[in-house]
């Protein structure tokens, strides 16, 4: 799957400046009160500036 940086949004809804990104971080949001238990699999994250 690939995602444009112009998709990304900063965080809380802020203007993305990638020219600061330091770090990111993934998160998976659940549905209703109840906990879940879950794991994030990733054999690679590119992320590429394209001209």
């Amino acid at each position: 799957m690939t995602i444009p940086f112009s998709q990304f949004r900063g965080k809380n809804g802020g203007r993305l400046d990638t020219s600061a990104i330091q770090h990111f971080a993934l998160y998976c949001n659940t549905m209703g009160d109840e906990p879940v238990e879950s794991d994030f699999y990733f054999d690679d994250i590119p992320a590429v500036k394209a001209d």
